[in-house]
Formats: structure tokens, C-alpha cells, sequence
């Protein structure tokens, strides 16, 4: 995970829960950011290419325009963190199936998701 992606997780989770804060409450304020950021990451990252389609879908929702094969998915837990998934598909029903192998997935990266 690069650190440019951590900074903007990070900051989605700042921005996201914080609210006016005393000098006195931020640390523990920035403390749990990034502790939710971290549970965040460690959660996103448990998919990976060869996971199924029904994996992705615990943790993540399609958005957007997508197909059997491609699509962008936002994390359940924050619409604003996405990912973009390509599927290994073997054979040409043309419905999504859950046991459809993940071949390819995006780091994860913040974005407006698209509206439905």
C-alpha cells in the first residue's frame, strides 16, 4: 500500500467523523482516525486476485456501470473508498455468478462514487 494512499485514506476518515474538536480532544480524535483508517486497510486488502466474487461482495457494493467482468465496487463501510475489479470468467452466461474469480483488483482509491 503506497503512501499516498494511506495520506488519503486518512483523510476521508478525518473528514468523514470529525467535527470541532478542543485542543485537548484531537489527539484522541486523530488517534482513532487512524485507527479505523488501519482496520480499514487491513480489511480492503484481505481481497485479492483469485478471491470470489461472493469474498468481494461482503465487503464491497457494485456501483456505477459494470458488467460480469469489470466493474467499480465501493467499500461497504465508506461509499468514497473504491476499487475497480476485472473477473476471470469461464464460461459466457451473461448474469454475474458468486463463485466468479477475481483476476484483477485495483489498489484502493478514494473517489465520489457514481449515483445509482
Amino acid at each position: 500500500m503506497n503512501m499516498l494512499t494511506l495520506t488519503c485514506l486518512a483523510m476521508a476518515s478525518v473528514v468523514l467523523t470529525s467535527c470541532c474538536t478542543t485542543p485537548e480532544t484531537a489527539k484522541q480524535s486523530d488517534d482513532n482516525n487512524m485507527r479505523l483508517a488501519s482496520e480499514w486497510l487491513h480489511e480492503i486488502r484481505s481481497i485479492k486476485t483469485g478471491d470470489s466474487r461472493e469474498d468481494l461482495l461482503r465487503l464491497f457494493q457494485p456501483v456505477g456501470n459494470w458488467s460480469r467482468t469489470t466493474g467499480m465496487f465501493s467499500y461497504r463501510k465508506c461509499r468514497f473508498v473504491c476499487v475497480d475489479v476485472t473477473f476471470d470468467v469461464d464460461d459466457e452466461r451473461a448474469h454475474a455468478q458468486p463463485s466468479d474469480k477475481i483476476g484483477a483488483i485495483s489498489k484502493p482509491y478514494l473517489d465520489y462514487p457514481p449515483i445509482d
